[in-house]
């Protein structure tokens, strides 16, 4: 892989020895270390560096990370350029995808080509808007649970960050895997924590000797690995056993695609590890994020309150109370705005491509980030503000279709998106209804960008 890097990288310097006609290169922002490039200020805080970045620079900034190029752009136009109008032009085959493969294998978020959309056209039903209300009870269900789990608990402090990702660990294993999976969460989630850890820190080895040297650090890498695996190919050997259900493996196990072809075992694994791992702890994260944005807005979450006993009258909510809770799903939008879980999407480029007068060239990288563009002020005025009337019909038409793209977008749109914000929604309803969470103590919660953006460390807050 270092060898690679190293080729591709050549390639790029001897490209940019001799610009195209009409073209230029970006500006590249101040500080770069002469052998590590911008890697070390990028290492701190990515997402607050990437915005600095494009407010000295502006929307299209030139990096170097190591002997690599990337280029970060923000504006819409750029990322609709991108994952939407000349899609083909990109691939999924850059640095951060290469070292999710080990984890996530070659399933949605990492395949591509006809092997890619054959997996999407044969997954998409079991997520269709149609599938979802079987689901939903489910997550109303359980989000119930955890309330009155809560009621004992009144008056302690909670991690709130930890209790989201328990609960959606519990809604992910139970819908698409009919399995209660939080016997083992801590386990799971401590593997799951370490690989996205240690996968980030592989993102930013410039020359892989990470995964090379031999030794205890690449035997826990697969142990922890292991604990995955483990959990889900003994759910898969199960259905396998005994067919006949209707959660995301049985389903899978029984799909065929056009030709009348089923599913290897390996391939049924790789697609469940990136849904039940992608699944919940991205919707966890908003959930987390969430509590603390309404902790800290009581407006906001007295509006939230009323909105709540207004359509459900106290009762526990279901899936068909969620078109009427408009102000709540603002709330998760606005939340998905200013900390989307996904908030990095990189692309290598596969043909010179010039956006803007500006050169990118072939085996270059560039970086999307829904962090960044849902921060520029000309399409989001006070852009730290915290404000769910952004999203009222009226502003949501007024602005830019790709200034906001929580879900990525294209053709390679995020297959659970509606599953993601029904179960926000109906966790919020079931939870907001019965207690009020207040941040403890006066630190303000840091975000951590890994993988996801999560809060870092622990979400600490006092349940009323």
């Amino acid at each position: 892989m270092a060898s690679n890097t190293l080729v591709r990288s050549t390639r790029v310097f001897l490209r940019t020895r001799r610009l195209p006609a009409g073209t230029r290169l970006a500006p590249m922002p101040a500080g770069a270390d002469w052998f590590l490039g911008h890697l070390r200020l990028a290492r701190h805080d990515a997402p607050g560096f990437l915005l600095r970045s494009t407010q000295q620079c502006g929307d299209v900034v030139r990096f170097r990370f190591g002997p690599m190029m990337a280029h970060l752009l923000a504006r819409p136009e750029h990322v609709q350029f991108v994952l939407a109008d000349h899609h083909r032009a990109f691939s999924k085959q850059a640095r951060g995808f290469e070292k999710l493969r080990p984890v996530l294998g070659n399933g949605l978020l990492n395949s591509e080509g006809e092997f890619w959309l054959r997996q999407r056209r044969t997954i998409q039903p079991m997520f269709d808007r149609r599938a979802l209300p079987q689901y939903g009870r489910i997550m109303a269900a359980a989000a119930a649970d955890l309330a009155a789990e809560w009621d004992g608990r009144r008056g302690q402090t909670l991690d709130v960050a930890a209790e989201m990702m328990r609960l959606a660990l519990k809604i992910v294993g139970l819908t698409l895997l009919d399995t209660d999976v939080t016997a083992g969460a801590g386990e799971v989630g401590e593997a799951l924590t370490w690989l996205m850890h240690e996968t980030q820190a592989r993102i930013f080895s410039i020359f892989d000797l990470r995964e090379k040297l031999p030794g205890g650090h690449n035997r826990k890498y697969r142990q922890k690995l292991a604990v995955l695996d483990v959990a889900v190919l003994r759910i898969i050997r199960e259905r396998r056993a005994h067919p006949g259900g209707h959660d995301l493996v049985a389903q899978l196990l029984r799909a065929q695609d056009e030709q009348g072809n089923r599913m290897s075992d390996r391939q049924v694994r790789d697609e469940v590890m990136t849904i039940f791992l992608a699944g919940h702890e991205t919707t966890a994260n908003l959930l987390s994020w969430t509590w603390m944005l309404l902790a800290l807005h009581p407006q906001a979450e007295r509006r939230l309150r009323s909105e709540l006993d207004g359509v459900l009258g106290g009762r526990a909510p279901d899936p068909s109370d969620c078109d009427a809770l408009d102000y709540t799903r603002r709330v998760l939008q606005e939340s998905l705005r200013l900390y989307p879980p996904a908030w990095f999407i990189p692309r290598a480029v596969l043909e010179d491509v010039t956006l803007d007068g500006y050169y990118l060239p072939q085996d270059s990288v560039v970086m999307l980030s829904p962090y960044v563009t849902h921060r520029l002020p000309q399409h989001w005025p006070d852009p730290e503000r915290f404000d769910p009337d952004r999203f009222l019909p009226q502003q949501v038409e007024e602005r830019h279709k790709w200034a906001y793209f929580p879900f990525g977008g294209g053709p390679r749109l995020c297959i659970g998106n509606h599953f993601a914000i029904l179960e926000a929604t109906l966790i919020v309803a079931t939870l907001a209804q019965r207690f009020r969470l207040r941040l403890a103590g006066d630190q303000p919660v840091e975000h951590e960008a890994l993988i996801t953006l999560r809060p870092k460390g622990k979400l600490v807050m006092q349940l009323e």
